[in-house]
């Protein structure tokens, strides 16, 4: 903790992080048994001194032997005199030969991935993947890469293991920028992937005061709308027939009228909805874009689409300025966050406060700066760097093992297992939340990233920034 008094609160409440999220490197034998014996109920630690003892002999004989077969190795280039077609090899020990059967692998992979690079004991072949996909391959570590580089991608996973006896399939996928648009002049302050009419359509607003629909299959330039004032905030439903921008202007005219979009077309659906009277700073729309949310630092509303009438919300801290807020997956409950740190979970029927808590770290006060539900409860993250995973009655938060700079965006995945993050270094993080844990970090924004979406299939990504830049990424494989 950053005092005396968090680190307390930590030790007291909460259950230490696997260890494998701070030290990936670690063996997962040995790591599960240090999360054993940092266990808080006694019952889950190693019954002795003894047995913790054992448990290390056992890690470190299967280590010693790892070793000694991966120096025995050795790759025979004329696997052809042997008789089994496509293999890539038969290894042998001194000093009689042993002949290591061979592996059957198969191979799935994006579209622009062919010709692959399989690298072992500093001896290369070239395989074309689209040509034949299923390999034998002896067992051992080999390294991966395209025969043609990429500029800004790379093959995930770069090093695959095959185990003896053990055939299986691997995806291989062409991880990096795919493209950029460089349409906006300002900041982009929020972003969706929608289905789009024939094709996936990414939707982005920022403060240059319009908003745009890129195609990137299409290599056209984003068409765009203007609007009235610069648009702070921007959300929209999943199948993109709706969606919001709002915003403001600080002097008059102040224009925080909330706008209704149809996203397909990017043609208006009526007349702004009017009342705020400072600037409108978060917005949410429904999954079945029903319900609306929109926030200032004088009021927070829940709207009905159709009726165009709204429920106020109070709870908030007077002249507390809102920065996050989403619906749950049916609509039922909404979520606020503050520049207070606080957090609170609404009925989105009646309008009543659910719960209110403080989500930054003890002592300190940081703006919560994105919030999404998960099927269990709802995520949250903002200035002081850290995404935690609320679940459980009562509420109990699960930190990422991962502090820095703040982070300003969210995004789960459709499927509830992946999480995108965004921060203030530029970053665009992509997290697995089952397992807690780091699977890639995409580098390219030159400032903080504002907003980040997952498109509707969960290969590809988007993400805007401070930069101006939106930005199309390929994802690895599950």
């Amino acid at each position: 903790g950053g005092t005396p008094t968090a680190t307390l609160v930590q030790v007291l409440t909460r259950d230490a992080a696997p260890v494998a999220l701070a030290s990936p490197a670690l063996s997962p034998a040995l790591a599960r048994l240090i999360d054993h014996l940092l266990a808080r109920n006694p019952a889950g630690r190693p019954a002795s001194a003894m047995a913790v003892a054992e448990e290390l002999d056992a890690i470190e004989a299967e280590a010693t032997a790892r070793r000694v077969r991966i120096t025995r190795r050795r790759w025979i280039a004329g696997i052809g005199a042997a008789g089994i077609a496509g293999a890539l090899g038969v290894w042998f020990t001194r000093p009689k030969p042993t002949v290591v059967e061979p592996v059957r692998m198969e191979f799935a992979t994006d579209p622009e991935v062919n010709r692959v690079v399989f690298v072992r004991d500093d001896m290369e072949q070239v395989f074309d993947l689209k040509s034949d996909n299923a390999l034998s391959l002896a067992p051992g570590d080999y390294r991966l890469r395209t025969e043609v580089a990429v500029p800004g991608r790379s093959l995930v996973p770069a090093v695959v293991t095959v185990e003896a006896g053990e055939p299986r399939l691997v995806k291989l996928a062409l991880v990096g920028e795919v493209k950029q648009s460089q349409a906006h002049t300002q900041a982009v302050t929020g972003i969706a992937f929608v289905p789009g009419a024939g094709q996936p359509t990414v939707l982005s607003a920022g403060l240059d005061r319009t908003v745009q629909a890129w195609r990137p299959g299409t290599g056209t330039q984003p068409g765009f709308e203007r609007l009235s004032s610069p648009a702070l905030c921007f959300a929209a439903a999943p199948d993109g027939t709706i969606a919001v921008t709002a915003g403001g202007n600080k002097q008059a005219p102040h224009e925080c009228g909330i706008q209704l979009w149809n996203g397909n077309t990017l043609k208006t659906r009526g007349l702004p909805l009017e009342g705020h009277t400072r600037l409108v700073t978060a917005a949410a729309i429904s999954s079945d874009g029903k319900r609306l949310l929109s926030a200032s630092a004088d009021d927070v509303r829940i709207w009905d689409v159709a009726s165009r009438e709204f429920k106020p919300l109070t709870g908030h801290a007077d002249g507390a300025r809102i920065h996050a807020a989403a619906f749950d997956a049916i609509g039922q409950r909404a979520l606020t966050g503050d520049d207070t740190g606080h957090v609170i979970l609404w009925n989105a029927d009646d309008g009543q406060m659910l719960k209110k808590l403080f989500a930054q770290f003890p002592g300190e006060v940081g703006a919560v700066r994105a919030v999404v539900f998960t099927e269990k409860g709802f995520i949250t993250t903002g200035d002081d760097g850290v995404i935690r995973v609320w679940a459980g009655e009562p509420l109990l938060a699960l930190e990422f093992p991962v502090r820095g700079k703040p982070i300003r965006s969210l995004a789960l995945s459709k499927d509830g297992k992946r999480l995108l993050s965004g921060d203030d270094e530029g970053y665009v993080k992509l997290w697995s939340l089952t397992e807690g844990t780091l699977i890639h970090t995409f580098t390219g924004h030159k400032r903080a990233v504002n907003a980040v979406a997952f498109a509707p299939d969960g290969r590809e990504a988007v993400s805007g920034g401070q930069d101006r830049t939106v930005r199309l990424w390929r994802l690895p494989f599950e």
